[in-house]
Parts: C-alpha cells; sequence; structure tokens
C-alpha cells in the first residue's frame, strides 16, 4: 500500500500565512504592536497578581477575587490566540475566540459586584449546595450570557452591548455565512479583528481591577493605567465595559472617572 505525506503541503500552508502576518504587520503596525503591547502587559499583570493573591482553587481568596483571576489568566491566554488568528487573517476562527472572551469579561464583572452570586457557584463546584440553592442557581441560568446582561446593564443599553456580541457570533454556528471567507484575506475584517482583540483587552484589565481594587495600587495602578491608555489612544475613544444599572453603580469599586478619560465608551461607539 501506498503512503502518502502531507507534511511538505503543510509546510506551503504555513508559509502562506506568514506571509499574511507580514501583511497584516505593514498594512496595520500601530494597531499590532498596540495588540501585541497590551497583551504582554496582560501577562505581566496577571504575574504581579499572582504574587499578591493566593493561588485560584486555594480556598484562601474569596470565592469572586478565585474566579476572577481564573477568569483574567483565562481571556489572556484566549485573547493571544485571537492576536495570531487576526494577523493571519483568520478572521472567523478569531471571532469565535473574542465570543468566548466577550461572555468572560461579563460573568467576571458579574461576581465582581456580587461576589454572593460567585459564592454560589463556587458551593456547586464544589457539590455543596443546598436544594433551595440549587434551584436559585438554575433560576439564574448559571449566569449564562443573558442573564448576566439583562443584570448588568439597564434596558436602554443592553441592544447596544448585543449589537457587539451578535458582531462575534455571526461565524460561531454552523452556517454558510462567511464560509470562504478566511480563504482570502480581508484587510478590513482583520483590523476590525485586531480593534476588537485591543477593545477587550482594555475590557479584561477593567475587571480585575474591580475585582481587586486593594491591589490597584502603586505598580499595578500605573501598569492597569498604562495599559488602558495605550488602546485609548489606539482607538481614540475608551472602549468602557462598566455597567449601567442602577443596582450596580453605587457598588462599584472603580468608577468610570477613574481610568477613562474623555467619557466615551463602548456603548456609544463602534469598535
Amino acid at each position: 500500500m501506498r503512503s502518502f505525506s502531507f507534511s511538505d503541503d503543510f509546510t506551503g500552508i504555513q508559509t502562506g500565512f506568514r506571509t499574511r502576518v507580514e501583511r497584516t504587520r505593514a498594512n496595520f503596525p500601530s494597531l499590532v504592536k498596540v495588540c501585541s503591547e497590551v497583551i504582554a502587559f496582560q501577562w505581566k499583570i496577571r504575574n504581579l497578581f499572582s504574587m499578591r493573591v493566593k493561588e485560584p482553587g486555594s480556598g484562601e481568596s474569596p470565592p469572586h477575587q478565585q474566579f476572577i483571576m481564573i477568569y483574567f489568566a483565562r481571556n489572556a491566554i484566549y485573547l493571544r490566540a485571537a492576536f495570531t488568528l487576526a494577523q493571519e487573517g483568520s478572521t472567523s476562527p478569531c471571532y469565535d475566540v473574542l465570543r468566548t472572551v466577550f461572555e468572560t469579561i461579563l460573568r467576571g464583572y458579574l461576581f465582581a459586584l456580587a461576589p454572593d452570586e460567585a459564592k454560589l457557584m463556587y458551593g456547586y463546584i464544589k457539590n455543596a449546595l443546598t436544594s433551595e440553592q440549587q434551584k436559585d442557581l438554575k433560576r439564574k441560568a448559571f449566569f449564562n450570557f443573558d442573564y448576566n446582561l439583562k443584570r448588568l446593564w439597564d434596558d436602554k443599553d443592553i441592544d447596544k452591548i448585543n449589537q457587539v456580541y451578535r458582531q462575534l457570533c455571526r461565524f460561531s454556528h454552523p452556517s454558510v455565512l462567511g464560509a470562504e471567507l478566511d480563504w482570502r484575506y480581508s484587510k478590513n475584517s482583520v483590523k476590525d479583528c485586531l480593534r476588537m482583540t485591543s477593545s477587550l483587552s482594555f475590557g479584561n484589565i477593567q475587571v480585575l481591577m474591580e475585582g481587586f481594587p486593594e491591589y490597584i495600587k502603586g505598580e499595578a495602578r500605573d501598569i492597569c493605567r498604562d495599559a488602558l491608555v495605550m488602546v485609548r489612544n489606539e482607538l481614540r475613544f475608551s472602549p468602557l465595559f462598566t455597567p449601567s444599572s442602577s443596582e450596580f453603580q453605587p457598588r462599584m469599586e472603580i468608577q468610570p472617572s477613574d481610568i477613562i478619560f474623555d467619557g466615551k465608551s463602548l456603548l456609544k461607539n463602534n469598535i
């Protein structure tokens, strides 16, 4: 029986994608630089926080902080992957990865502002809920995207947040929509993915700041602020993920005025 090897074919495919990466870096040098630096910032922030916060899962930090640290670190990995996909023009899978980041940011923000909800989820993971608590968790849909959205934002803002989410969901389900998109290089789609990657990096850092206000001091605050300012300057607006719900506004440790600079937000601007 004749054996076949496709390793040379795959090498050729990879060479083609590396050419696309070079093209992206030539087309969007500033945006690529910002994405790479804000992702590197998240690594540095995670390492800095890990020296101050007990290891997630250790049980020594409050449940909401354990979850937020896990979510932040996970999102950092996903954002690096999205950046890689965006540069090579694989925009459909990039949107799919960014959708997960977006959903995780909402869950993290809910737990930061409602620590009791994090305790409920923690109890579920530890198989320590009463029957009534289990019912409560089911009523809250295990804190899925729709529940978090309605809890975090007022009705007037939900449609605007959903517009961003729908953009990320366009290619996440089996569909002929965009089936041929990534076989060719789309400059506009690549740019959109890079901007979305930097915006969601902004949101990831913002949630961490809300969940750990006691640590946003000194070097950590400077690092966070530098990262956010860098993204803001590139996008020319601040992609705020600040909830607008009247339930949470009074509870927020980090107000928009503490970190943001021009009064503009994700709700008022297209990414």
